[in-house]
């Protein structure tokens, strides 16, 4: 399958008739078929829906925790130590 993908772009490199090496259906057939880099795939997605959680909860954290230092400081400005 692989090898198929290798003639239809070596067909288009070289300006030659890519439905003479190989027509559309069959190269998207093959390109379909073609496992090489799905794993590839998943660990992007994956690490983007991380990146994308931790953002989301970074702007959560950054403004619960802004108020609730305002809060604290407001409440010790009368103490004395």
């Amino acid at each position: 399958m692989a090898n198929a993908a290798r003639i239809g772009l070596t067909a288009i490199r070289s300006g030659s008739d890519l439905l003479g090496v190989l027509s559309m259906k069959q190269f998207f057939t093959s390109f379909a078929k073609d496992e090489c880099g799905a794993i590839t795939v998943d660990w992007v997605v994956l690490t983007a829906l991380v990146c994308t959680l931790l953002a989301a909860g970074y702007g959560l954290m950054e403004s619960a925790t802004t108020d609730t230092a305002g809060a604290t400081s407001d409440y010790m400005t009368d103490w004395s130590f």
